[in-house]
């Protein structure tokens, strides 16, 4: 008799199957939550600890003399089984969550370009083949602009210093078209009051996707800066402004606001001046790198926010709370996709804390005109909507809802922030879950200056520099406290 026949014949082969199952679901269950790598070891060498001498409590039942014990041995190696399969998906599944936002490196924006013409000119792309087009010197990404419409036809290029000298040039028909930027295009028929709607035609409309590659940061800093932008509808255009600064060692967090239209050097732009919310439309790496410029200091990740999934999201939690001082009726309305406030009812926010949906909740976070503080009062509000989120992320985050919470975040925001960093916070935040955060805004005065890198003017918010010193004072101050 072999020593296989022994072990048969000693345990019979039911406790074989079943211990050996059962010992093979602690072992897939070890390497996914491994893998996930979100429980702190003392924690995983507990749990795992604790299921291995289960295990053997249960060998023991199932090698019982008496068939009824055995019988409950069965019971729990099934019921074992199963809570492991549930939670190897669940880990599965985070893991899959967390390797598809986290850890590229890279992110993409794409920007909509219309090729415009004098209205009944022409009527196809191609009849403008060989002839010439205008464009406005600081059109975003404008050679790969030009490599994306030499696909389609050959064309002669007039570059123009200025955004009116282009439109100029095809009105005397100086050049047959011009090429715009979308937003930027909306922007110059509704401020220009000169130029007319009725008097253009977008002949072709067409995208350019560009790809931004991003420094590596080390993973294990303890302490950094992440900046947070939430683009409007457009998506370009950055209305909320925010850098994150969070030290791991003392467990703060600071939040610093700037004002969307503050009035500061744009990077890359040969020292040009615009608001800081039109600098997205450069792509993320252009808010960042003015931001830096700002403030002196670096910034090492970044977070974009889409605010229409943001409405998703708060509704898929159930709602938000937000506390006002204040009551007051919102002059935007209950919308999404469009500034149009004509198409929907206004929100009336009540003094005092309650829950909103997703779609109030963006409504408020738009709202600056009924604020005596305009812009810098939005910033604030929009800081409490993103930590009482970010509260209730946690909160929410049970078994019951969480994937659709994961579903919900899927498509709100992009980032450079490492998986790693990501998973070390959320195990720092097992073993020490209270965060304290510290919120600060810059503040400035009010004035006029040339926008959209145009000649067009409108109102801009002049840095005061005094707060623009303190913020920077405090960002240090906590980046470098141990």
């Amino acid at each position: 008799m072999n020593i296989n026949q022994k072990i048969r014949k000693k345990f019979g082969i039911p406790f074989l199957v079943f211990s050996s199952i059962t010992l093979l679901f602690i072992l897939l269950l070890f390497l996914f939550l491994h893998k996930l790598n979100i429980i702190p070891f003392i924690y995983m060498f507990c749990f795992f600890s604790i299921l291995l001498l289960l295990w053997v409590g249960n060998c023991l039942l199932l090698n019982h003399k008496k068939k009824q014990i055995q019988y409950v041995g069965y019971v729990l190696s099934i019921v074992f089984v199963l809570l492991s399969v549930f939670v190897i998906y669940y880990a599965d599944k985070t893991n899959g969550f967390l390797n598809k936002l986290f850890g590229t490196g890279t992110g993409m924006y794409t920007n909509t370009y219309y090729v415009v013409t004098l209205n009944q000119k022409y009527n196809d792309i191609h009849e403008i083949n060989g002839q010439k087009i205008g464009f406005y010197d600081y059109i975003p990404n404008i050679d790969q602009v030009f490599d994306t419409l030499n696909k389609t036809i050959q064309t002669e290029n007039i570059k123009y210093n200025d955004f009116t000298s282009s439109f100029q040039g095809l009105g005397s028909e100086e050049v047959s078209a011009v090429i715009v930027e979308k937003s930027l295009y909306l922007f110059f028929l509704e401020y220009h009051t000169d130029f007319t709607p009725e008097s253009y035609e977008i002949l072709y409309t067409f995208d350019v996707t560009v790809k931004e590659q991003t420094d590596e940061v080390n993973p294990n800093a303890d302490s950094f800066n992440v900046y947070i932008g939430g683009t409007d509808f457009t998506g370009m255009y950055t209305d909320f402004n925010l850098i994150l600064t969070m030290n791991k060692k003392t467990h703060k967090i600071l939040l610093t606001s700037t004002p969307r239209d503050y009035y500061i050097e744009l990077a890359g732009k040969n020292g040009a001046k615009d608001i800081l919310g039109y600098a997205g439309v450069w792509g993320i790496q252009t808010s960042i790198q003015s931001l830096e410029k700002l403030y002196g200091i670096n910034i090492d990740y970044y977070i974009k926010v889409n605010t229409q999934s943001l409405v998703g999201l708060v509704d898929t939690l159930g709602g938000v709370e937000f506390c006002s001082d204040r009551s007051y009726t919102t002059t935007h309305s209950l919308v999404i996709g469009t500034y149009n406030d004509n198409l929907g009812k206004k929100l009336y926010v009540t003094a005092g804390c309650r829950n909103y949906s997703g779609i109030e909740i963006l409504t408020i976070a738009r709202e600056r005109k009924a604020f005596p503080g305009g812009d810098s009062q939005r910033q604030k509000n929009c800081q409490q909507i993103m930590i009482n989120i970010m509260e209730k992320v946690i909160k929410e985050g049970n078994l019951v809802n969480f994937f659709s919470i994961l579903e919900a975040m899927s498509d709100l925001y992009t980032t450079n922030i490492s998986k790693k960093l990501v998973t070390d916070l959320v195990r720092d935040t097992i073993q020490r879950p209270n965060w304290q955060y510290e919120q600060q805004s810059v503040t400035g005065n009010d004035s006029k200056g040339r926008v959209h890198l145009t000649n067009f003017v409108d109102y801009v918010m002049i840095p005061d520099i005094n707060t623009v010193t303190s913020a920077v004072s405090k960002i240090n101050q906590i980046l470098n406290e141990s």
